[in-house]
């Protein structure tokens, strides 16, 4: 990799980076809600919205039902349940009762439509990864771990390294980092019935049905 990248970036002292140096995730959070601005008014658009039940996502406006019937998985193409659940039990026996409130939502909970890409907190559910003791993170992922593909669990950890990568290159370090997502959890984990995580900030996504 060659350092060329680095002429698109702004200098240190540009205002877009002086201005939130320093922040952390919460401080930036509220410093985006700034009234005219593009943050604050994404958020202002986007706060009512996500309280509206889901109907899906259709290109005329009109749903089209069981387009997509639920049906077994395929052999070879089960979901890990049991390695699932052992490590979501895993996660939240290494959670206070503040922090498993924090963490679990009921499966068909609004927060699930929380989730979002920017790097600024727009909305602080579950647990923010970041500010969670070692072992939290450790057990996190290794819920995601148990939910992917070797491959998968590769490209979305490789992921996280690069949103760290780019905090360190910019003098973010406290934005943008290898833990800056939130973490869900959403329904009791069980073999049969549906639950599911979600890391909130980042280009994932899963809510898996159990078997």
């Amino acid at each position: 990799m060659t350092a060329e990248f680095r002429r698109y970036l702004f200098p240190e002292n540009h205002p877009r980076i002086a201005q939130v140096k320093g922040l952390d995730a919460y401080e930036y959070r509220q410093a985006a809600k700034a009234p005219g601005s593009f943050t604050g008014e994404l958020i202002k658009g986007w706060t009512p919205l996500y309280l509206r039940p889901f109907c899906g996502v259709t290109e005329t406006g009109a749903l089209r039902p069981d387009l997509h019937p639920l049906a077994p998985a395929r052999p070879g193409e089960q979901a890990p349940v049991a390695q699932m659940i052992e490590a979501a039990e895993a996660l939240l026996d290494c959670l206070d009762t503040e922090g498993r409130e924090r963490l679990m939502h009921p499966v068909d909970a609004a927060q699930w439509q929380t989730w979002a890409n920017p790097e600024f907190m727009q909305f602080d559910t579950g647990l923010r990864l970041e500010f969670q003791p070692a072992a939290v993170r450790e057990k996190a992922l290794a819920l995601v771990k148990a939910s992917l593909s070797p491959e998968g669990y590769e490209l979305a950890h490789g992921m996280m390294l690069i949103n760290g990568f780019l905090g360190e290159t910019v003098g973010l370090e406290s934005i943008l980092n290898e833990f800056s997502y939130n973490f869900a959890l959403y329904g009791t984990p069980h073999p049969e019935h549906a639950w599911g995580w979600q890391p909130v900030r980042a280009p994932l996504r899963r809510q898996l049905p159990g078997g």
